[in-house]
Order: structure tokens, then C-alpha cells, then sequence
């Protein structure tokens, strides 16, 4: 028994080992690019960081319009490690320690916004040091661009699509226009 206990305390801590924590860095300002519909009007709503073993592509997610729905797609190893973060007139800003799960995983930064979402692949977790995620750091846009473009008036970083269900309203509304004008 005396040996035993000890035994079972070391296995559960190596079962733990693989877990790392480091800084996770969320931005999009100025210089990094805000959050926008398109590349010209600025986003409000949440922000979600993920890290999960599973590699998502771009497929994967093409009917994806809600955050229950993304986050089905993915394993909870952790799955969530930050969220919600407001972020408000394209401008989030969030920073600290954070337990990522096991070295290699992928990371995610999913965008809820009032009219419409985003979701992209970060850098993977390292070892050590710090994850930055911002718009010129994501390895892959999964729904959305997260393409560093100047408007003229502000830095767009992170351009959202519209939810399916906006976009049919709009075209309704644009489909009611053209109808009146005849």
C-alpha cells in the first residue's frame, strides 16, 4: 500500500504534464487591424479562444453560424480557454496566462458579432513563451479574412461575413426595392 499510494500520485501528475500555460495575447487595434463587417464598418460583440488537438479547414466550418455549432466540431482538450471578451468598435485588447492544453494543439479565435461571425486558426501552442493573436499571426482563415487592409480611415484586420440569415434578409430588402421601382 505504501508504495502503491505514491505510484498513483506520480501517474496522475504525468497524465496532467502535457498541459501548458502561457500567454495569450488577443488584438486588433490600430496598428494590427480592427474587427469590421467587410472592411468598412467597425464590429462590436464577443470574442472566443479555443485550443483543441483537432485541425479544422475552412470546409469544416462553411455552415457554421453559431458558436455551438463550432464548438461541436472540436474536442474539449480544453476547447474553451477565453471568452467572452467584449470587443467594441473593432478594438480588443486581452492578455494573460492561460492554460492551452497540450503543446502542438491548434488554436482558434472565434468572432460573435450583431451581424455576423469569424473564425480562424492561430499559431500552434508552443512549449514555452506566448501566443499573439492577431490579424497578421493567423495561419488560417477558416470563415472570414483576417487580410491587414487600410480603408483610407482606419486599419482593417479582421473582416467578418455576415450570418446566412442577414444576408437573406438583405436580399429580400434589395429584392422588395428592385420590385417597387418596376
Amino acid at each position: 500500500m505504501k508504495i502503491i499510494a505514491p505510484l498513483a500520485i506520480v501517474a496522475a501528475s504525468l497524465s496532467v504534464v502535457n498541459a501548458v500555460t502561457v500567454t495569450l495575447v488577443g488584438v486588433a487595434n490600430t496598428p494590427t487591424g480592427f474587427i469590421t463587417y467587410g472592411t468598412t464598418t467597425l464590429a462590436s460583440g464577443s470574442a472566443y479562444f479555443y485550443s483543441s488537438s483537432v485541425d479544422l479547414n475552412a470546409a469544416q466550418v462553411a455552415s457554421v453560424t453559431t458558436r455551438a455549432a463550432f464548438e461541436a466540431l472540436l474536442t474539449a482538450d480544453p476547447g474553451l480557454v477565453r471568452g467572452a471578451v467584449a470587443f467594441t468598435n473593432g478594438t480588443l485588447v486581452s492578455s494573460g496566462a492561460t492554460e492551452m492544453g497540450a503543446v502542438g494543439n491548434k488554436t482558434y479565435l472565434f468572432f460573435e458579432g450583431a451581424d455576423g461571425i469569424g473564425i480562424y486558426q492561430g499559431p500552434s501552442v508552443p512549449a514555452l513563451g506566448a501566443i499573439t493573436m492577431n490579424a497578421t499571426t493567423m495561419i488560417e482563415d477558416l470563415k472570414g479574412t483576417s487580410l491587414l487592409q487600410n480603408n483610407g480611415s482606419f486599419n482593417s484586420g479582421f473582416q467578418l461575413v455576415p450570418e446566412p440569415s442577414i444576408a437573406l434578409l438583405g436580399a429580400l430588402g434589395a429584392l422588395g426595392l428592385l420590385r417597387r421601382r418596376r
